[in-house]
C-alpha cells in the first residue's frame, strides 16, 4: 500500500514503514513548513495514498474528497483537531492519534519552571547581565580558589545571596489543577524530590484517585494550601477562566503559579493585577489566551513573571514517542488486528 507521510517520523520507524509500504514523503517531515490546503490536495491527487500519516498539517474536507483510496489516517498528535474527523467517520475511515506523546516533556518542563520561580533563576541571570550585581572593574573581586565568600561589594546595590533566596523543593506543597497524563507525571517527579502533592480534579474517579500518592481537595482548598499551583486541566467551554481573581486572593503569601496547559484556563488580566499586588509572588507561563504574544502585552513589563513561547512539549524525544505509536497503529492495521489509539 502507498503511505503519504506528512509528519516527522524517526529513521528507525520510517525504515519499518518502508518495509511494508510504498512511502511518499512531503512537507513537515523534518521541520519543513506544513503544506497548505492546495498543496495537500495536489499531493493527494498525485499519489492517491491508502495510508496518510500527518502531524499538524490541516486535512480538510476538500483534501479528503480527492483521497479516493484512503483507508486510514494516522495523526501524530495528542489531539488531531487538524483532521476532518466528520468526513472520515462518514466514509468509515479510522483515525488514530498519539495520546500523551509529549506528556513527559511537558512534565519535565513544568518541574523546570517550578525551580525557576522558587529559586528566582531568571531574575538572578538578569541581575548578572544588566549590571545590578557586577562591577565595572574587576580588581576588587576576590579570586575563588579555596576561599568561599559571599558575592558582594559596597558598590553593588544588592547582596545576591539575600536578594535571590528561595525555598527548597522539599519544603513545598504543590497543588495540581488536573491530574491527567501530564499532571500525574508532574506528581510522580515532584514526589521523588520530596514535594507534597495535592490536587483538584472533578473528573477523576474515586478508584483512580485512591491509587495515587496525592491528597485531593476542592479548588478553594488547593489555593489556600499550595506553595506552588500548576495547571494541567483540559480546556473546555465550562472551565474558561477557572483560575481568576477569587483564586489569586485565596492563595498563600509567597505562592507561585505555573501554567503549561492552556491559556483559556487562566484570566490573564486578573493574574496581571495579582502579580502587581503580590497576591501571586511569581508566575511562569508557557501558554497564553492569544498566541503568539503581542509585543505590547502588559505581561512583558512585569519582573515577577517568566514567559516562554509554548515550548513545554518541545522535547527532541517526542518524535520518537509519536513515531512508535504511529508504527503500532499502522502495523496493526496492515495485519488486520485491532488498531490502537483510535479516536
Amino acid at each position: 500500500m502507498k503511505a503519504l507521510v506528512l509528519s516527522h517520523i524517526t529513521d528507525e520507524y520510517l525504515t519499518a514503514i518502508e518495509r511494508v509500504c510504498d512511502v511518499v514523503k512531503a512537507g513537515a517531515c523534518k521541520g519543513e513548513p506544513a503544506l497548505n490546503e492546495q498543496e495537500v490536495d495536489d499531493t493527494i491527487r498525485t499519489n492517491d495514498p491508502e495510508i496518510l500519516i500527518v502531524d499538524s498539517t490541516p486535512i480538510t474536507e476538500k483534501n479528503l474528497k480527492h483521497a479516493n483510496s484512503l483507508k486510514i489516517v494516522i495523526c501524530t498528535r495528542g489531539n488531531p483537531i487538524n483532521v476532518n474527523k466528520h468526513i472520515l467517520d462518514e466514509r468509515g475511515i479510522p483515525l488514530t492519534h498519539t495520546p500523551a506523546r509529549n506528556a513527559n516533556g511537558v512534565a519535565e518542563f513544568t518541574v523546570g519552571l517550578v525551580l525557576a520561580c522558587i529559586r528566582k533563576i531568571p531574575q538572578a541571570d538578569k541581575a548578572v547581565r544588566n549590571g545590578t550585581v557586577t562591577l565595572d572593574a574587576s580588581e576588587d573581586s576576590i579570586k575563588q580558589d579555596q576561599t568561599d565568600v559571599i558575592w558582594y561589594h559596597p558598590e553593588l546595590n544588592v547582596v545576591p545571596y539575600e536578594e535571590f533566596k528561595g525555598k527548597e523543593l522539599c519544603s513545598l506543597t504543590l497543588g495540581l489543577v488536573g491530574v491527567g497524563a501530564v499532571g500525574r507525571l508532574v506528581a510522580e517527579k515532584m514526589n521523588l524530590l520530596g514535594v507534597k502533592v495535592i490536587a483538584y480534579d472533578p473528573y477523576i474517579s474515586e478508584a483512580s484517585a485512591n491509587q495515587l500518592p496525592i491528597e485531593f481537595c476542592t479548588l478553594e482548598q488547593l489555593a489556600a494550601k499550595s506553595d506552588v499551583v500548576s495547571i494541567h486541566a483540559k480546556a473546555t467551554s465550562e472551565n474558561q477562566y477557572m483560575i481568576d481573581k477569587k483564586f489569586f486572593k485565596a492563595m498563600k503569601n509567597g505562592a507561585v503559579l505555573i501554567n503549561s496547559s492552556r491559556g483559556s484556563l487562566l484570566n490573564t488580566q486578573d493574574l496581571i493585577e495579582a502579580l502587581k499586588n503580590r497576591d501571586v509572588e511569581c508566575a511562569a507561563l508557557d501558554v497564553f489566551e492569544y498566541e503568539p504574544l503581542s509585543v505590547h502585552d502588559e505581561l512583558l513589563s512585569l519582573p515577577n513573571v517568566i514567559l516562554t513561547p509554548h515550548i513545554s512539549g518541545a522535547s527532541t524525544d517526542v518524535a520518537v514517542h509519536h513515531s512508535q505509536m504511529a508504527w503500532k497503529s499502522l502495523e496493526a492495521f496492515i495485519n488486520g488486528d485491532t488498531v490502537p489509539f483510535k479516536m
